[in-house]
């Protein structure tokens, strides 16, 4: 009997799974090479998605950056009109950490219960429904700047609460999009998630200078407007498809799933997209959805759950929110002025959108491993740069080497995780693992956010030195383990996973 490819040794076994007949492989390979048309409805579908799931999670992240100094007076004041005294300035500090970070635990917890809402509720209804969750967020965020209801506490739960709706929409949003999107544009189309996001950051922090909307009087529009876009998200929704795979494979309604498929795709003739959707439950082995004890049952789901954590916390772990969160105090550091690091900051945060834009066109080209290792070697690199350029204190080159980390970061490891984890398992495991990993990359978020400054405090920018090992050890993982998903199916992913038992014509993916 002659062999399956695989990641481990030859000599175990496994679990094995049905093998693909040639027929379904035929018609996998000419659906891969049929013309497929970008229409109105796909195009409408993936703005929804990305404006009202990515733009407003990005929003959320930057919004609080710029026009911190004005939100801090405005919790000092509510705290003297209802007890006669101002915070101490530790008090006042460590409050606003809270504000700061429970967004993050509010996204944790919204990425842990998002993968059960996509499989009980579908993948669209999902993302309709988590609406309900940023208006109310973002309403009571809005409240605090009112006269008669300016409690803080009021604000750090709206806070969680959007951080929630955030949580809830990185699970759901790369889900749809993938499930919607022809596979020869997968990719291209996944990018709009991450896109969106770095735009969402720059738009909050640029709104939040006191020319525009940073002001005392016209702070609480802040935090209007992804309450805005959120209504406007749930109304679009309301005309666009569900997920075609969610119809077929989860809700068992293949008329629905065949007229969801005609609608975005704009043809008649779906048959051959649908066998090979078709396939993925018959492949899979089993109908039923695949819980967490599951995964850890199965060796090949197993490995590929580690590699999917390992994807999205190597994101984080890069240095990337270091960036983020404390550009500014970087910037001050290689002395430049106060009045300054906020524009160069802001302007750091627009170069994001262009080089994540020039991903889209690379990603379908070189692949998703190529990319997300190069990406990371780079940043690693950067790291290193910044090190030595905050010790000599060389503005030009601690710019230069933003500016370069900025670009790696844009390339790879920031629009890949949200595409290439999806791609990787069939749509009974789906759900399951995007969670599973989005979870873990609101964690590492939570934590590097909390503990950079206290490592900064204790070993100043040595710290990067950290960042640039992470990085290197992420990169090496990847080039080791990581599975290049272009263009294939979660089926031959999943059987090139398996100890090897009989032959298939998948190339390996290693």
């Amino acid at each position: 009997m002659s062999r399956r490819p695989t990641l481990g040794s030859s000599s175990s076994t496994t679990d094995s799974l049905p093998m693909p007949t040639a027929n379904v492989r035929t018609a996998v390979h000419h659906h891969a090479n049929t013309p497929y048309k970008i229409t109105l409805v796909l195009i409408t579908a993936c703005l929804a998605t990305a404006l009202g799931s990515s733009f407003t999670y990005g929003y959320n992240i930057g919004v609080l950056n710029v026009p911190n100094e004005v939100l801090l007076k405005r919790v000092n004041d509510t705290y003297y009109d209802r007890q006669g005294h101002y915070f101490k300035n530790t008090q006042l500090h460590l409050l606003w950490s809270l504000a700061v970070s429970i967004f993050c635990l509010g996204g944790l917890t919204g990425s842990l219960f998002g993968g059960k809402l996509t499989r009980d509720f579908g993948r669209k209804r999902t993302l309709a429904i988590n609406n309900i969750i940023g208006i109310l967020g973002s309403g009571l965020e809005a409240c605090f700047f009112s006269s008669r209801l300016h409690y803080f506490e009021l604000f750090i739960a709206g806070r969680f609460l959007v951080g929630v709706n955030a949580g809830v929409n990185t699970t759901a949003a790369p889900l749809y999009l993938s499930e919607i999107a022809p596979r020869r544009i997968r990719g291209q189309l996944g990018v709009t998630f991450q896109m969106s996001v770095v735009t969402g950051v720059f738009v909050s922090q640029l709104l939040g200078f006191s020319q525009f909307l940073g002001s005392k009087e016209l702070c609480i529009w802040l935090f209007v407007i992804p309450l805005l876009i959120n209504c406007a998200q749930a109304c679009v929704l309301f005309i666009c498809p569900e997920s075609p795979k969610y119809l077929l494979l989860i809700a068992k309604d293949p008329m629905a799933a065949r007229e969801s498929l005609r609608v975005i795709r704009g043809v008649q003739d779906v048959s051959e997209e649908l066998a090979e959707i078709d396939d993925e439950e018959v492949s899979a082995g089993q109908s039923s959805q695949i819980s967490i004890r599951r995964f850890f049952e199965k060796r090949h789901l197993r490995l590929l759950l580690l590699i999917a954590v390992g994807i999205h916390v190597s994101q984080q772990l890069c240095g990337i929110n270091a960036i983020n969160f404390y550009s500014e105090i970087i910037l001050k550091t290689a002395g430049i002025q106060e009045t300054k690091s906020q524009y160069y900051a802001t302007g750091l945060s627009f170069l994001y959108i262009p080089l994540t834009i020039t991903s889209i066109f690379l990603i379908e080209s070189l692949g998703r491993k190529m990319l997300y290792a190069f990406g990371l070697l780079g940043v690693g690199i950067c790291s290193v740069v910044i090190c030595i350029a905050l010790k000599l204190k060389m503005t030009v080159l601690i710019l230069t080497s933003l500016v370069l980390f900025v670009l790696f970061f844009s390339l790879g490891p920031g629009p890949i995780p949200w595409i290439i984890v999806p791609e990787m398992f069939s749509s009974n495991a789906r759900s399951t693992a995007v969670s599973v990993a989005v979870a873990t990359n609101w964690l590492a978020t939570f934590l590097v956010g909390l503990l950079f400054p206290l490592i900064d405090d204790l070993i100043g920018y040595w710290v990067f030195l950290i960042f640039a090992a992470f990085s290197s050890i992420f990169a090496l993982f990847t080039f080791l383990f990581v599975p290049e998903t272009r263009g294939r199916t979660s089926d031959e992913i999943a059987h090139a996973f398996m100890q090897p038992t009989q032959h298939t014509d998948v190339d390996p993916l290693f």
